[in-house]
């Protein structure tokens, strides 16, 4: 049995809001993503393993097409920065510098 985990990221909690007051339409999702509806609601409900492209695939969408505030969107990305330094990952943190140098 496939270890499943329960907690749902910003941007799927936002897509399963928006879905919910029917701001988006699950069968669109499933038209633009290719992802099966059964699938998408089992993501949502928190059945899905972060491996699996279709949950990329929902990340991604809900990135592009769910109403964030950009002040949202910044608290998330610090908290996922303060996890990659507090674990020393080197290699993401070499990547977020390089990002970091040619935006400016």
């Amino acid at each position: 049995m496939p270890k499943y985990n329960q907690d749902l990221p910003f941007e799927l909690k936002q897509l399963k809001n928006e879905i919910e007051k029917k701001i988006i339409l699950i069968d669109k999702i499933e038209d633009i993503t290719g992802i099966d509806q059964s699938q998408i609601s089992r993501i949502l409900r928190g059945q899905y393993m972060k491996k699996s492209e279709n949950y990329h695939k929902l990340c991604k969408f809900a990135l592009n097409n769910c109403n964030f505030r950009s002040s949202e969107i910044s608290e998330h990305l610090i908290e996922k920065i303060k996890r990659i330094t507090d674990n020393n990952d080197s290699s993401s943190l070499i990547a977020m510098y390089k990002l970091a140098d040619y935006s400016e």
